[in-house]
């Protein structure tokens, strides 16, 4: 390919990849010979504006190509006539199994699949697809379930069995399956998409406890490169153990840099690292892949010229093949075998691709510019991957390379004088060289900022401080030990007290990080920015890191103020904003006011150290531009409703939370100011209303559902209509509301209490309160069934308008100050076609 056709097509299919996947569907064949035809006609331009009509054609064959792997990819879902059906299922596990503190999640490539009772009007199961497995440490074992034994022994029994699953083997699962539909709230990440990425066609569960492990050939060798990283995880692992050096979190950290190990961190230290902006470093980035090949091709360029020559010359092979080609060779090699066995991420995609370009234009005697490099290391990624261009860390990689690139041309064009002395040269030199360094990361500081903006809603203030200290530590020290320690250990040579000199250095970078995270100003919160707010920070950071100087360049920084002071503002005609956050089985609704924000419930515990809080409700609220919550109400203690407490009051500002918790309990303990959600007590925010009705905490609580029967129960009013938010309130509840409050029951929005359960939405109820619409938070084909069949034809009948999460995604309603009701559905607004149909 000729360097000068690189730059638009690389373009062009930077753009069609980022196009084809802005649409609600997938184009028609009518769509495509339209695309088609305007290709032609592109084309039809090259000889007056060549450029031009390469990057078209580039865009039209880019959009093509992602929605024909599209196409191919959604084949593989289970149909929907499929789903809660028990299916038996034998295939290969693929991927390094996931361990959680209740089980397993496994990744089988299907090679059988048949329901258990067979069906001719039943559409065919997809083979050839991947299904995710969640394998709970409650079906554990070997032996069929007699259903006669406690649930807790049957747990305590499968525990100690600890049947362990491993890459590279053949199982038969007993499962029940359901289409890939996860929760979805826009600007957040797309769990949907990412599922059809990776191929994955269904979620399955396992039904019994039977599995069965099947012997014979693996022919997926995706597969053993799975099971020789797991094997050395192990390895690695059990070394760091022995060895005794270092803390654990050191231990777990050596895991990630050495192998791509990411699950071995806590989730708590990557919340950390997000905040101080040192996250790129603690996985395998591009810096660690180009050290390992750097190191390797050094020590080949070294072998080739001092020993294979002379101890090898009967073979010639230092004649046949040039020091620098098998300098090259090598370290490609080791590049690409490094990056499967950490998980081959984006980063170190880019890297190999990069390389491999480099080394083969070195290698052929061809010119080819950095950017071009990475124009190219971008196109074959998003021919590997369509879908690259949605993830962040596409973007960060790439730009941030670019953004070096771009800064070290500027470097190139200062002039060095020469010094007379020695010591003075020496002196001039770390002179230079430490400027350079500060240059770079005021560079990749300045050049990421507005993504950082745009993907995380924050940007790291104490990032550019300690990433002067982190990126030598970690690349010039940890990582080379732990790279290498890995290599000795598993070759059988003593390695293990390199792996735990690692450990040991990564023990003060670690203090250091959670030092710099106490600190109140360590990240900066914005809203998401419009994009035109993001082209034109972007514009002044290229002006002012542009290698020619001209007057009046540091003014070009300007144009980051609309994004330093961007804030949502809020619309005057609005009196009230209540979002119903999809968060799966659970609640957390968020009710927005001129003045202040109230988050009423947190969300479900979805296992291990993970919740909503963490993973939704903070980082939608940051996105958002809400840093700050007037009130974090907390309706009673179910983990479905509190599990994200704890996670939220870490990550946002809180100023009092509300509950109907004992005063031990944890979240009480870490809220800043704690008030029970005591009947008959109200407060005003402006012009919008709050009281509590429910429940009276100097009564003992119920005997029947002590917790669902304490719910906090909460009636808003703004501009003339009426909220009723009702927890998980049951029947008993329901009654003792309607005796008390009679006709001032009446609400126009109710949010279903305890999620349209059997035990609640009495008709008494629903006939006292008479909403226009009832919100259901509810997880996608989730175990309790919710909302139950029954309940809804309570409110069908009532002509009760029904808005379910797992329906309509996040759902948000905006009241005016007219008293209009504007209902916005997250799955019609934003829909893609990837997305899944209830």
């Amino acid at each position: 390919m000729r360097a000068t056709v690189i730059t638009p097509l690389g373009l062009g299919w930077l753009l069609g990849a980022v196009l084809a996947q802005q649409v609600s569907a997938l184009w028609t064949w009518s769509s495509l010979l339209g695309w088609g035809v305007g290709c032609g006609l592109a084309w039809g331009l090259r000889r007056r504006f060549r450029g031009l009509a390469l990057a078209l054609v580039a865009v039209v064959i880019s959009m093509i190509w992602a929605h024909a792997v599209a196409w191919w990819q959604l084949q593989k879902r289970l149909p929907a006539s499929l789903e809660g059906l028990d299916m038996k299922l034998i295939g290969v596990v693929v991927r390094m199994p996931q361990q959680f503190a209740q089980g397993q999640g496994i990744v089988l490539r299907v090679e059988h699949c048949a329901p258990i009772e067979p069906d001719a009007s039943q559409p065919a199961c997809p083979v050839d697809g991947l299904v995710r497995i969640n394998w709970s440490y409650g079906v554990f074992g070997f032996t069929e379930s007699t259903g006669q034994e406690d649930a807790r022994t049957e747990r305590a029994t499968a525990l100690a069995a600890r049947v362990m699953v491993h890459a590279a083997e053949r199982w038969e699962f007993v499962v029940r399956m359901k289409r890939p539909r996860a929760s979805f709230n826009p600007g957040l990440y797309d769990q949907e998409q990412r599922w059809l990425e990776d191929g994955i066609g269904a979620i399955a569960s396992v039904r019994r406890s039977q599995a069965v492990r099947h012997e014979g050939w693996i022919l997926y060798p995706g597969a053993w490169v799975e099971r020789l990283r797991e094997l050395l995880c192990e390895e690695v692992r059990e070394a760091l153990a022995q060895q005794g050096w270092g803390s654990t979190d050191s231990h777990n950290l050596v895991l990630a840099l050495a192998l791509g190990e990411q699950g071995a961190l806590d989730s708590l230290w990557w919340e950390r690292f997000n905040r101080t902006g040192i996250a790129h470093l603690m996985s395998i980035s591009g810096l660690h892949v180009t050290l390992l090949a750097g190191m390797v091709a050094a020590i080949v360029r070294w072998l080739w010229k001092h020993r294979a020559g002379p101890k090898w010359q009967g073979l010639g092979l230092a004649g046949w093949l040039p020091a620098r080609h098998a300098a090259w060779t090598v370290a490609m090699a080791v590049s690409f075998a490094y990056s499967l066995l950490a998980g081959w991420g984006i980063p170190a995609q880019r890297t190999c691709w990069m390389i491999l370009v480099v080394g083969l234009a070195s290698m052929t005697a061809r010119h080819i510019s950095m950017v071009q490099s990475l124009l190219l290391a971008g196109m074959v990624v998003l021919i590997m991957d369509p879908w690259a261009s949605l993830s962040p860390g596409f973007w960060l990689s790439f730009v941030g390379v670019a953004v070096l690139v771009w800064q070290g041309q500027s470097s190139s064009l200062e002039t060095h004088h020469e010094v007379p002395t020695r010591l003075a040269r020496v002196a001039n030199a770390m002179q230079r060289h430490t400027r350079e360094l500060l240059h770079t990361q005021w560079a990749a500081t300045l050049g990421l900022l507005p993504l950082c903006a745009w993907f995380f809603a924050s940007v790291s203030l104490v990032g550019p401080l300690l990433n002067l200290i982190a990126v030598p530590w970690i690349s010039a020290l940890v990582t080379p030990l732990a790279l290498v320690g890995t290599l000795l250990h598993s070759l059988g040579l003593p390695g293990q007290w390199l792996l735990g000199l690692a450990a040991v250095l990564s023990d003060p970078l670690l203090q250091l990080t959670l030092w710099c995270d106490q600190v109140s100003w360590a990240s900066w919160v914005t809203a998401r920015p419009h994009p035109l707010v993001i082209g034109l920070a972007l514009a002044g950071c290229v002006l002012s890191l542009a290698p020619s100087r001209w007057p009046g360049q540091r003014w070009s920084l300007l144009a980051l103020l609309p994004l330093l002071i961007a804030a949502k503002p809020w619309d005057d005609s609005l009196a009230l904003k209540l979002t119903a956050l999809d968060i799966g089985q659970g609640m957390a609704v968020v009710v927005e006011t001129p003045e202040h924000a109230l988050l009423y419930d947190t969300g479900p515990s979805i296992g291990g150290a993970a919740d909503a809080g963490q993973r939704i409700v903070a980082p939608w609220l940051r996105a958002q531009g809400l840093p700050h919550l007037g009130a974090m109400i907390v309706s009673h203690q179910d983990l479905d409703h509190s599990g994200g407490a704890l996670s939220i009051l870490r990550q946002i500002k809180v100023d009092w939370v509300a509950s109907s918790l004992r005063q031990d309990h944890p979240i009480v303990a870490q809220s800043p100011r704690h008030v029970g959600c005591q009947r008959t007590e109200q407060w005003r925010w402006g012009e919008v209303a709050f009281e509590w009705l429910h429940p009276d905490l100097n009564e003992p609580p119920p005997r029947k559902s002590p917790s669902n029967g304490r719910s906090c129960v909460l009636k808003i009013t703004a501009a003339g209509k009426t909220i009723l938010l009702a927890g998980d309130i049951e029947a008993p509840q329901e009654a003792a509301l309607v005796k008390l409050y009679g006709e001032a029951l009446k609400a126009d929005i109710l949010l279903a209490p305890h999620h349209g359960s059997n035990t609640s939405s009495t008709e008494v109820f629903l006939d006292a309160v008479a909403p226009s619409m009832a919100i259901f938070q509810v997880g996608y084909r989730n175990r309790y069934r919710h909302p139950s069949a029954r309940v809804l034809a309570r409110y069908s009948v009532r002509a009760i308008e029904v808005l379910r999460s797992d329906a309509t995604g996040s759902l948000v309603i905006r009241i005016t100050r007219a008293g209009e009701l504007q209902v916005e559905k997250a799955r019609e607004a934003y829909r893609r076609y990837w997305h899944i149909d209830l």
